[in-house]
């Protein structure tokens, strides 16, 4: 079976994230009409002139996180907030062929046969 991945990573810290199949069972796509008004709001404060492409929400632990991946001026990025609004992290789409070292030799190591899909860089993380 091919396992599909998005990575996700930091510029300052070797941190990895790696979402697949299992984790995708706690999403819940949505439309935007369906997000919270102050999940839109943080959205419209960050991405003035972004139009969200896709949206919905992952519980997880009992914490619920909006999560919306929107068009603009400089590519895909991609927010996470909490129902009130309070933004959790940002990230913004990168290349996926050309991820840092030591991130692309950990997911060969593992995952020898995995393909890698998209990748995003982290730019703000809160918490």
């Amino acid at each position: 079976m091919k396992r599909l991945f998005t990575i996700i990573y930091g510029l300052l810290t070797p941190i990895c994230l790696l979402a697949n199949d299992e984790e995708e069972e706690n999403f819940e796509e949505l439309r935007k009409s369906e997000l919270p008004k102050p999940v839109l709001a943080t959205i419209e404060k960050r991405y003035p002139e972004g139009r969200i492409r896709e949206a919905g929400k992952n519980a997880e632990d009992g914490e619920v996180i909006y999560i919306a991946m929107i068009q603009d001026r400089t590519g895909e990025v991609g927010l996470g907030a909490r129902a009130d609004g309070t933004l959790i992290f940002s990230v913004q789409e990168s290349n996926p062929r050309i991820l840092p070292h030591p991130a692309g030799a950990a997911i060969v190591s593992i995952y020898p046969r995995a393909k890698v899909e998209e990748a995003f860089f982290i730019t703000e993380l809160v918490e």
